[in-house]
């Protein structure tokens, strides 16, 4: 009996190391409105769930991550889609991309990036979230068909949306470390990783860790997919390319990605997707 509660004890009082990767997942997929967030169980797709994006990894069958459903958009495809950023690790500590991967760090950086896209979708099953993720080498990892939904954009707002956006706009959560405090001649995250100031675009609304080329690439192709392969209800796209929205514009004042990791403001993002889809003509 002693020889057990000695076990016990020990196992009670034994230190836990802290994975710093770990702290900022927690933190970075804790509730929006700091509110306990509320589960529902899993749902089962069948045969009719087809809707899987062609050029995303499949990461419910390569990995087993399913992220949590809560419902199926009002017109089974989303509205519209917020652009995130994960603000933490984006790829083992050393490694950058700027732009393009280079030489014989391209296996290196490929694993890398999977390995941490990874980490942020494991982080969103567990806490209740649901998004699409996409690594720094613009490839996209996809857990639930779109015609599901979950929570991912917390207290928001949109114009002819309304509320709570996540019901009706899809999210995509870019690997990024986001902003960096300059501290003397350096740049550093939140997470006190110092970041390279050739990386940096500093702005007047703070020092961003820009997207990759790919990963900007990649994002104008999936809006570019999702809209043309939208249904059709009243003659008009499900999908609407006035709905690609930045975090910080449907949460304004509370949040700030994408901000000035994007290359353009996000008016000009739609601007370009437009021109790209003739829809200014």
């Amino acid at each position: 009996m002693f020889k057990w509660l000695i076990k016990l004890w020990k196992k009670l009082t034994r230190r836990h190391t802290v994975n710093p990767a770990e702290i900022e997942e927690q933190r970075r997929t804790s509730n929006d409105d700091h509110l306990p967030v509320t589960i529902p169980p899993a749902q089962d797709e069948g045969d009719d769930y087809k809707v899987w994006i062609p050029f995303a990894e499949n990461i419910h069958q390569t990995e087993g991550i399913k992220m949590r459903s809560r419902g199926e958009y009002t017109n089974g495809y989303p509205t519209g889609l917020v652009v995130h950023w994960t603000s933490g690790w984006h790829l083992v500590r050393g490694l950058h991309i700027n732009p393009f991967p280079m030489g014989n760090n391209k296996e290196k950086l490929a694993k890398s990036a999977r390995t941490y896209a990874l980490r942020a979708a494991k982080g969103g099953q567990k806490n209740g979230y649901l998004f699409l993720v996409m690594d720094v080498l613009g490839k996209i990892y996809q857990s639930r068909p779109l015609i599901k939904h979950g929570y991912h954009a917390g207290k928001s707002y949109w114009p002819n949306v309304g509320h709570s956006v996540s019901k009706d706009f899809v999210g995509v959560e870019m690997l990024n470390p986001s902003t960096a405090t300059k501290k003397g001649n350096k740049f550093f995250t939140w997470f006190k990783y110092e970041l390279p100031k050739e990386l940096l675009r500093i702005t007047d609304k703070g020092n961003f860790y820009h997207y990759s080329l790919e990963q900007e690439e990649s994002l104008f192709r999936l809006c570019l997919w999702l809209y043309r392969n939208s249904p059709v209800i009243n003659g008009e796209k499900v999908f609407k390319i006035s709905n690609v929205v930045g975090h910080d514009e449907v949460s304004p004042g509370r949040k700030n990605d994408p901000g000035d990791a994007l290359s353009m403001s996000m008016p000009a993002f739609r601007a370009k997707l437009r021109d790209e889809l003739g829809l200014n003509s």
